[in-house]
């Protein structure tokens, strides 16, 4: 394969270690492949307000597909070029169901982000023991609305839904779940991990993003790369001409991927990055 054209990467577990820091072998990497004419996109699950800004600069990315690529935007600006909403109507049954399992949530639309209160609770919790991580995550809270329920929301204000992530702590299956809950409603709902279940518009996907992305660019298929640990990362395949599984990544991608990638922890796209700059 020729040097991509363009490189989409996911965030957390792939360039991002612990949610928060970037290695400098990375982001050297990366700068050198935008050096070399790529064009660098991020491809991630969550919401454009909880990226770190320094990736939103421009300086090494200069598109960002977020909400698993129910919007896309032009970096720095912000400017959305890409975008599949989702009628609010649509998801009251399947969220009234997964509340019943006892799942908390959190809602985007294009204007804000909703934050259940006890959502908000239980993942401060967790975070109590990685204090750098917690002041991360109460820093973007600090930017949301606190709700008692995202049901409530989605019954009273029937404004378009960007994405619902779905929590739940109880070892339920998601993987199951999200199987049964997509052949009955017209959704796409993935079990990004063992905890957490991401809900979009059926046409909302990393893969469809990236593609669409690659032809206003007068990018091929052919000449796109994408890096990915999770189950939210499943669809690139769909999208580009080689996806690279992280090291540390879900089976379920490792099994799909073309190649494997060293871990996070050991810089693995920049492992993958190096080698094809070498060849340049």
């Amino acid at each position: 394969m020729n040097f991509p054209k363009l490189i989409a990467t996911d965030l957390d577990g792939t360039i991002l270690q612990f949610g928060t820091f970037i290695s400098d072998r990375v982001f050297d990497a990366l700068r050198a492949a935008k050096e070399q004419g790529a064009i660098l996109v991020i491809a991630t699950g969550r919401s454009y307000g909880s990226i770190p800004p320094t990736l939103l600069s421009g300086e090494i990315f200069e598109f960002a597909s977020v909400a698993n690529g129910a919007l896309t935007k032009a970096l720095p600006s912000g400017k959305t070029i890409l975008k599949e909403l989702t009628p609010a109507k649509v998801l009251i049954e399947p969220i009234r169901e997964l509340e019943e399992l006892e799942f908390t949530f959190t809602l985007q639309t294009e204007e804000f982000e909703c934050f259940e209160e006890r959502r908000a609770l239980m993942v401060s919790k967790r975070l109590e023991q990685y204090p750098d991580r917690l002041a991360g995550f109460q820093a973007f809270l600090a930017t949301t609305r606190p709700v008692a329920s995202i049901l409530q929301i989605l019954e009273s204000h029937p404004e378009p839904v960007v994405k619902v992530n779905a929590s739940q702590l109880l070892g339920l299956d998601n993987v199951a779940i999200a199987a049964d809950f997509s052949t009955r409603f017209p959704l796409e709902i993935n079990a990004a991990s063992s905890t957490d279940i991401e809900i979009t518009s059926h046409l909302a996907t990393k893969g469809r993003s990236i593609l669409e992305l690659a032809k206003l660019l007068g990018i091929t298929k052919g000449e796109v790369i994408a890096f990915g640990d999770s189950g939210n990362d499943l669809s690139f395949i769909e999208g580009v001409g080689k996806l690279f599984a992280m090291g540390n990544g879900d089976p379920r991608i490792k099994e799909i991927a073309h190649e494997i990638a060293l871990p996070v922890d050991q810089d693995g796209v920049a492992a993958v990055l190096e080698d094809f700059l070498a060849e340049v």
